[in-house]
């Protein structure tokens, strides 16, 4: 379901060649991370809300998630956050375009 360091052979793989989710979604979990809109906070879920946590109200760093081909396989876990500053350029990290179904 997911690539990592493991199964990858050390790059990127095609959008939709992993095994889809139980939800019909490829790639939700490694291949590439993904830039998330939340400011990092170390120890925010410790105190978020339990339903829709919108990320830490200030912080210099963005969230990202999902690990990707060089991550271990616990990497690529979903509850797996970590920080970047929005100013480094990676090629390593990734984002998501998402559309309503309307």
């Amino acid at each position: 379901m997911a690539w990592y360091s493991g199964n990858s052979k050390g790059k990127a793989q095609p959008v939709g060649t992993s095994r889809a989710n139980r939800l019909g979604l490829f790639d939700m979990q490694g291949n590439v991370p993904e830039w998330c809109w939340d400011l990092y906070a170390k120890d925010y879920y410790y105190n978020s809300p339990e339903n829709n946590p919108k990320g830490a109200e200030s912080g210099a760093s963005r969230v990202y998630r999902g690990g990707g081909f060089s991550s271990s396989q616990i990497g690529v876990a979903i509850p797996k956050r970590y920080s970047l500053s929005p100013g480094i350029s990676t090629g390593l990290v990734g984002f998501r375009l998402v559309r309503s179904k309307d």
